[in-house]
């Protein structure tokens, strides 16, 4: 069997019901995650900058695979036109497998709802760490649920 290598990338692309604004909104502007779905996150802290800014760092508390996990991440890039935002993890359990982890969501209006096309780009810390399954799968479910809640409000 060939050893798999340390870099990586795993995407995703669903269909949301919420309009691609709203979701977009919600995305960038995390604060209010606990409340729209606390079955996935249970809380969210800036800790600098300002809320839906590039430069902003955040602390999420989430649930990933029954197990309560953190992670601190950093806003790096938001395009508006475009409806994308690159987020970079920089602290927390996910560092414990990967030396780095860049989320990039864009999304994309399909009739009344929205397309979301996710992408993980990572390195394993090493070989034996496996692909991040376990967050893209939260990432998708959180996202529908953050779309159900929005195609309500």
């Amino acid at each position: 069997m060939a050893q798999s290598s340390l870099f990586g990338s795993a995407e995703a692309e669903l269909e949301i019901n919420a309009p691609a604004d709203k979701l977009y909104e919600a995305l960038c502007n995390p604060q209010h995650m606990s409340k729209y779905i606390p079955e996935n996150v249970t809380n969210v802290d800036l800790h600098e900058g300002e809320w839906g800014t590039v430069g902003s760092i955040v602390t999420c508390n989430c649930a990933i695979d029954g197990k309560s996990e953190v992670f601190k991440s950093i806003m790096e890039s938001m395009d508006y036109e475009n409806k994308s935002v690159t987020m970079k993890a920089i602290e927390g359990d996910i560092m414990k497998l990967y030396k780095s982890m860049k989320s990039k969501m864009q999304v994309i209006p399909k009739g009344e709802g929205s397309l979301l096309h996710l992408n993980f780009e990572y390195e394993k810390v090493n070989a034996d760490v496996p692909d991040p399954n376990s967050m893209l799968n939260f990432s998708i479910k959180a996202t529908k649920d953050l779309g159900a809640y929005l195609s309500r409000a």
